[in-house]
């Protein structure tokens, strides 16, 4: 859908700009879901949706912090996979190159230890 969003009095520039701010949307509302109120108490939303120092409230309180990388990503994304659509005029190779750039960049930013 990035790829063919077109309007007809708007400027290449400015269909660019809205895609992805649109691309990055979702994310964005969910980090400010999560972290608002933490402006008026000590807890983030999942702090205060899970109550207790139990392991499923932290690990809810983990995972906004993990979807803050992906903000710049996906805009990114975004933005390559129109100019390559305009470049080539299919969605398979912006396609393909993101879904090569976002794994590597996932399975880079993962952490696994094994208890010793």
């Amino acid at each position: 859908m990035i790829s063919r969003n077109t309007f007809a009095n708007w400027s290449e520039r400015k269909q660019v700009l809205m895609s992805v701010l649109f691309n990055m949307l979702t994310p964005a509302l969910f980090l400010a879901i999560s972290f608002l109120p933490l402006l008026f108490n000590p807890f983030t939303f999942w702090g205060l949706l899970l109550r207790g120092d139990s392991l499923l409230a932290g690990a809810g309180a983990l995972v906004p912090i993990l979807l803050i990388p992906f903000l710049p990503i996906l805009g990114i994304a975004g933005y390559l996979n129109i100019k390559l659509y305009r470049l080539t005029g299919t969605i398979w190779l912006g396609a393909l190159l993101n879904a090569i750039l976002i794994t590597m960049i996932t399975v880079a930013n993962t952490s696994f230890s094994f208890p010793y």
